[in-house]
Formats: C-alpha cells, sequence, structure tokens
C-alpha cells in the first residue's frame, strides 16, 4: 500500500452523522499517514459518479481505494473497478447503515481499528457479480455488484425505503419497510432461465430472485443465502416459486435466526454462472407499475428483464488477515 484516496459519502449512517462521518475520515486518515502511506479523502459527488473518482484516483497513482459508507458507497465505488489494473485494490470502511461487505470481512465500525486492518490486509482477487439491466430510464445498462442481487419483494423494500428513514432508524428502517412491503407486496409472477451445474437449462416461474455474492449478511438477515462464500465462482440463487407469505416468513426465518437450510416448499436453491429474469407477457407489475423492480447491493436498479452471471474480470479485495 503506497498511496490511498478515501472515497466517502458523507451522507451514509443515521441523523446528525455529516460531523462523525468526516471525523471518522480524519481518524482512518492519520492512521494511514502515521503508517507512512501517502493518503488523501474526498467526498464522493453523488450516486452513480464514483466511478469517475475511482479512475481520476488510479490514473493519480493511487493502489487502495478504500470505500468509505454504507452498502451503497461499496457499490457506486465497485463500478470503477470493471476495468481497474490487478494492482489497484478495493478497500472498505464501514460507516453506513447498512454494512453487509464489512460485516463479511469482519471490519469493525471503529475508524482507527478498520484503518489498521487495511494496512495489514491480504489482496485477494474475487469473483463479482455482473448484471445486464433495463434502467429506469429505459436504458440497457451494466453494474457489477458484491453482496447481492435481487428481483421481486426484496427490490420493492429498497423502493419503498427512504433515505430520511435510514437517518432516523438505522438499519430497523430496513426491517420496517420489509414487514410492511411483505404484507402488501402483489407477489407478481416472472420468469428465470438457468443453466445448473450439470450444463441442463432449467426454467421457472418465480415470485423472487435472490442471488448472493457473500455468506454473512449480519445483523437479524444473518445468512440469508446459505452455502455462500466470498467470492465463489458460481451464483448461488434462491429462486420462491410461491406467493404465501407465510413460506416467505419461514425462509427468512429458517435462514437468518436458526441457521439451517430446512426445505420450503416452493422455494429452491440453485447455482448457476449465468440466470436470466424477465417479466411474463400478459403478468401484471408491482404498485401499479407495468414491471417487475430489481435492486443490487440495496441500490433500486430498474425493472426486468436482466441477466446476471459473474464477471468476465476479477476485483482485487483487501481482506483482513483474520477473515481469510
Amino acid at each position: 500500500m503506497r498511496k490511498v484516496t478515501i472515497l466517502f459519502n458523507p451522507m451514509s449512517g443515521q441523523r446528525n452523522r455529516g460531523a462523525d462521518r468526516l471525523k471518522d475520515v480524519e481518524v482512518a486518515l492519520a492512521v494511514l499517514r502515521s503508517a507512512g502511506v501517502d493518503a488523501d479523502a474526498s467526498a464522493t459527488r453523488g450516486q452513480g459518479l464514483a466511478a469517475e473518482q475511482v479512475g481520476d484516483a488510479i490514473r493519480a497513482g493511487c493502489d487502495v481505494i478504500l470505500a468509505a459508507g454504507g452498502d451503497g458507497t461499496v457499490h457506486d465505488v465497485l463500478q470503477g473497478f470493471a476495468e481497474a489494473p490487478e494492482n489497484v485494490a478495493l478497500g472498505v470502511l464501514p460507516f453506513g447503515t447498512a454494512n453487509s461487505l464489512g460485516n463479511e470481512l469482519r471490519i469493525p465500525r471503529d475508524a482507527a481499528r478498520a484503518a489498521q486492518l487495511a494496512l495489514t490486509a491480504t489482496r485477494r482477487r474475487v469473483s463479482v457479480g455482473e448484471i445486464q439491466y433495463r434502467s429506469c430510464s429505459g436504458e440497457m445498462s451494466m453494474r457489477l455488484f458484491s453482496v447481492v442481487f435481487g428481483a421481486g419483494l426484496d427490490a420493492a423494500v429498497f423502493r419503498t425505503l427512504r433515505a430520511e428513514d435510514k437517518r432516523w432508524l438505522g438499519k430497523y428502517a430496513y426491517y420496517a419497510i420489509a414487514a410492511k412491503v411483505w404484507l402488501t407486496h402483489p407477489y407478481s409472477r416472472f420468469a428465470v432461465e438457468w443453466t445448473d451445474p450439470f450444463g441442463n437449462t432449467r426454467q421457472e416461474e418465480v415470485t423472487q430472485v435472490l442471488v448472493a455474492r457473500i455468506g454473512n449478511f449480519g445483523g437479524m438477515l444473518g445468512r440469508l443465502v446459505p452455502g455462500v462464500s466470498l467470492g465463489g465462482e458460481m451464483l448461488r440463487a434462491v429462486l420462491f416459486k410461491t406467493k404465501s407469505r407465510v413460506r416467505y416468513a419461514q425462509y427468512v426465518l429458517n435462514a437468518t435466526w436458526f441457521h439451517h437450510g430446512l426445505k420450503i416448499p416452493g422455494i429452491e436453491v440453485v447455482d448457476t454462472t449465468h440466470l436470466r429474469c424477465q417479466r411474463i407477457a400478459g403478468q401484471s407489475g408491482e404498485d401499479g407499475h407495468s414491471g417487475v423492480w430489481m435492486e443490487a447491493d440495496g441500490e433500486l436498479l430498474g425493472t426486468l428483464p436482466a441477466e446476471v452471471c459473474i464477471a468476465a474480470q476479477r476485483v482485487t479485495l483487501l481482506v483482513p488477515s483474520r477473515t481469510r
């Protein structure tokens, strides 16, 4: 680690955290500089613009970019690594409301400890997911994701969730909105096609898909998708083929609270390298909209269709020694 840029989201976290966020960044910078690292920091310029800042940092000679914020900040910074050189690493300083990747890497929220772990972390080449999709403006786009892709109910949660909810209630806003959406969501059906590990093409009609890249989301969600390892070479997808709210609740309770893989009727876990989601002709959409919503790493993307696969280029990730 020679030259580092911290890209931080001053708006992440709960209310009245703006000043604290700057203090956290200053503490992290002090730790890095005391170790002889050439380090600076910049606030992210807005959603979807961090990729440009990553490019600027790489051209300026940075070999580490630390994403300081929550899942959304890490997701935005990750987009700048689509064509990043192998010697440039992505690190995480978990300062946000939801810190799923930081939790998977067992990085504490304490700024000094997180920065110290970054100094001694190992560079590891990991696979990330890639989505080809239709954006909210109707254009076909591409995004990388490091935590989760979802279409259906969970995307409806993020469509309903407001920034002020997170600032006031923190992570509990997710749980409150999720409970509300669980009770009111129409569970619209859509089609999923994938290739299983034996080369067979399969198709199903589902009401939700979850594709995970990490094994432990933290908090009440815990191990939402069982058997996932960081950066694995296969996509592990949970297919919800049921419209039963009770079955949904059973799955969440089993996966997150009891940490076991009891089979729930109408819910299937599959492994694949490529998965396609698309609307079914004649099926109604969600919330008066013509499509089924989808998200990646907690960021609302748009509506189906979408294709999900393992990205062609791996990302160099800073992994603390105790996580390996």
